[in-house]
């Protein structure tokens, strides 16, 4: 009997102790040992038409990886002041995982839209696919990395506001205005250049403007307090008066820094000016005759060569009178605009054609009037106006960055939950108890079969 109890004893003792040994090593492994100690976590929603489908504003492939690029990293630690070697930008990237978010009833919104389909086809199904509006961010943080849980925390929340900024610079639509808005130096250029020079960023300024204000009419700058109508109107204030003075100076006398090279200047700008009217012209006229045609028997030369005569039938249906119409009256607007830039560039052809011949006559009969005064109230006017168009273009800067910033990107990013750091040890604690109970579990099966087979050979 006693040799029994013995034997049972030390049975149990020992399953006992490779079970604490078991236990000690799997979540010993998860403390000690495991190359990443934990992870700070957070979650982002997207909010912008096109984003369900795939997209980004500007209609391309949206690319959430775009969150660790070197550009978002490295202000992420610029924001937080931090030494630069303190991270290494290329192993922070391999340390962050962006994963989109599928919903668990992503088939239940999917399979609406493919019934609705009369030529439904069950590989549709397959093709199907859903693009995530929510997306997880995770930082892993590794032991060689040196950072503690609130400073993973820190660094994670940095990135976020980081790539926030960046979405809005990538995004936003002020590639026209970017090219733009150059101080144009007065110095490099003569008057009559000068003043052409800034009246073309004029009508580019103006142009965008009030495309921004047909979309946002209400909407007024918090930086500025300057609405886009504001902003025109400044700049119509620059052009019809103070340009125009100096433009009326250069239309009336002859003043130029070099007469010699203002008179090549002149010819050349006649000859391109002459060649541009020309070009829009037979462009305006085409369009025109375009018109004339399809409202003569409904066919009008498309892009690819094809008549709509030639399209097929169910897409003549889809073509009613109004569409039409539309399509006529889109031709005749087209061939307007057309023309009309033609007769600006012939416009500025007999302005440079009157200031060559105010040139030509003073060379043959030389100068009844003294311009001297005229050359310092040019270039008193020139240089206000540099000082002015360099206040409006800053002025236009802030308020386009505050419009797409706070107006239309401000909900495009949202934080649904802040970074939230967990240790290794606790994201693997179920998974490592489940390891040690199953070791626990086998143990027991073992000592229970040694115990009944002792027990079989003593009796």
């Amino acid at each position: 009997m006693k040799n029994k109890l013995n034997f049972k004893n030390k049975v149990i003792w020992a399953l006992f102790l490779i079970v604490i040994v078991s236990a000690v090593g799997i979540y010993g492994k998860s403390l000690f040992v495991n190359e990443i100690k934990g992870k700070s976590t957070a979650r982002v929603s997207f909010n912008f038409e096109g984003i369900d489908q795939g997209l980004n504003p500007q209609g391309g492939v949206f690319d959430a990886q775009a969150m660790k690029s070197q550009k978002v990293l490295t202000n992420a630690i610029e924001k937080l002041e931090w030494d630069e070697d303190k991270v290494d930008i290329q192993t922070l990237a391999s340390h962050i995982i962006i994963k989109g978010i599928v919903p668990g009833d992503v088939m239940g919104r999917i399979m609406p839209k493919i019934s609705e389909d009369k030529d439904f086809q069950m590989e549709k199904v397959a093709g199907a696919s859903y693009h995530p509006t929510q997306y997880q961010i995770a930082l892993s943080l590794s032991r060689d990395m040196n950072l503690s849980n609130e400073e993973a925390n820190l660094l994670l929340d940095a990135i976020i506001e980081s790539y926030s900024e960046y979405f809005v610079e990538r995004y936003k639509d002020t590639q026209v205005i970017d090219g733009i808005i150059t101080k144009i130096d007065p110095e490099k250029y003569d008057y009559s250049e000068y003043v052409e020079l800034v009246a073309g960023q004029l009508d580019v300024m103006k142009s965008y403007l009030s495309d921004k204000e047909q979309i946002s009419k209400d909407y007024r700058s918090t930086s500025t307090n300057q609405s886009f109508g504001d902003l025109i109107a400044e700049l119509e204030l620059i052009e019809d008066v103070q340009l125009g003075n100096v433009k009326s100076l250069l239309d009336s006398f002859v003043i130029t820094k070099d007469i010699q090279k203002s008179e090549i200047v002149y010819k050349n700008m006649i000859n391109r000016m002459n060649k541009e009217s020309e070009k829009y012209r037979q462009e305006a006229q085409v369009l025109k005759n375009i018109a004339r045609d399809y409202k003569k028997d409904k066919q009008v030369i498309l892009g690819s060569g094809t008549t709509l005569s030639d399209l097929d039938n169910e897409l003549k249906k889809d073509l009613d009178e109004e569409d039409e119409q539309s399509l006529y009256d889109s031709l005749i607007e087209q061939s307007i605009q057309v023309e009309n830039r033609a007769n600006k560039m012939e416009k500025q052809a007999k302005r440079y054609e009157a200031l060559l011949a105010n040139i030509n006559a003073q060379k043959e009969n030389g100068s009844s009037v003294d311009v001297q005064s005229y050359h310092a109230e040019v270039e008193q006017n020139i240089e206000y106006i540099s000082g002015q168009m360099e206040e409006a273009m800053e002025s236009i800067k802030l308020v386009v960055d505050d419009y797409y910033e706070n107006e239309v990107f401000s909900d495009s990013i949202t934080l649904l939950n802040k970074p939230r750091y967990v240790s290794s040890f606790r994201m693997n604690l179920i998974k490592d108890t489940m390891k040690v109970a199953a070791i626990g579990f086998i143990m027991l099966i073992i000592g229970l079969i040694s115990y009944l087979a002792k027990k079989e050979t003593n009796d």
